[in-house]
């Protein structure tokens, strides 16, 4: 399912953690390139600095922790956005 900080489904998470499935988060960094980038998100960024790690990062971390663990699978036509920055 799509899964980010921006769109998230509680109900549907709380009925696969009820019925045993398990979810894999789509696109845990939005759209990069939109005019609304969660990487521009200034939350992001002050999280990222905070931490010392990358704003991608940040937001991986994010979906990991909502969904108890489960698999986060993140997309993108580019390169660069596979790699920490």
């Amino acid at each position: 399912v799509e899964f980010h900080p921006e769109y998230w489904d509680k109900q549907l998470l709380r009925f696969c953690e009820a019925n045993g499935v398990l979810v894999q988060a789509y696109s845990p960094l939005g759209s990069p390139d939109g005019k609304d980038s969660l990487l521009a998100h200034a939350p992001i960024a002050n999280a990222a600095q905070r931490l010392s790690i990358s704003k991608a990062q940040v937001l991986i971390k994010w979906g990991i922790s909502r969904t108890n663990g489960h698999s986060v699978v993140f997309r993108s036509s580019k390169v660069r956005f596979f790699f920490a920055r």
